[in-house]
């Protein structure tokens, strides 16, 4: 064993360059370890705020027409509802078919288009025709439908409408008539296709109103 002395350690540090300006500049080079995941969210964030951007104005035009859709056909519905909660008027109905029933049903028709005073002439011809088509409708009223049509005519004659007389009276089946109502239904219509000016089609009814064993008995009962 030596009796050298060991030698001595060192108690000198080695120079280490880290001075506190450095600090500063080195910690700007760490990054954030979430920060590339918060730059991911935010950029998805921007996309769907562009996005609602873009869809705010379509969804709008489609909330605007959903809504006047859901109107109308609101509107359409209470329209609906109002017709039909209408009372409903009642049938007027033709007790046969024998000039009597023609008269009384001409009667008839004639107090309805009288009813309304201040009515326009198209007024009360439509609502004779509401009427007329309401028999016409009814059992009773297929069965004596050229009855109901002859009352009609009367009716249009009485009142001078004689282009309404030539129109009603061109429906009916005279095929169907006794001979009494056959001679009043062509003299309405011969009378009629004369005021109107057509001297040919009156001939015709004249004719035919002659050719009736009661010919010339008059018109509507």
């Amino acid at each position: 064993m030596s009796d050298s002395p060991l030698p001595k350690k060192s108690n000198d540090k080695p120079e280490v360059q880290f001075t506190a300006d450095k600090i500063g500049h080195w910690a700007s080079k760490q990054e954030n370890p979430f920060a590339e995941q918060n730059r991911k969210a935010a950029a998805r964030k921007q996309r769907e705020h562009e996005q609602a951007k873009k869809a705010t104005p379509i969804v709008a035009i489609i909330l605007g027409i959903a809504a006047v859709v859901a109107a109308v056909g609101g509107l359409v519905v209470l329209i609906v509802f109002l017709i039909n909660s209408q009372p409903k008027p009642e049938v007027v109905e033709i007790a046969g078919s024998s000039a009597q029933d023609i008269a009384d049903y001409r009667d008839i028709l004639n107090n309805f288009y009288n009813q309304d005073p201040y009515a326009t002439t198209e007024d009360r011809i439509q609502n004779i025709e509401n009427i007329v088509n309401g028999t016409l409708d009814s059992a009773n009223g297929k069965d004596n439908s050229d009855a109901v049509l002859c009352a009609q005519a009367y009716l249009y004659y009485n009142n001078g409408l004689y282009q309404e007389v030539v129109n009603v009276g061109g429906r009916i089946d005279v095929g169907r008539l006794d001979d009494g109502q056959k001679a009043n239904i062509y003299e309405a219509m011969a009378n009629s296709y004369y005021m109107l000016g057509d001297q040919e089609n009156a001939d015709v009814y004249y004719s035919l109103l002659l050719s009736t064993p009661v010919g010339g008995a008059g018109y509507g009962g």
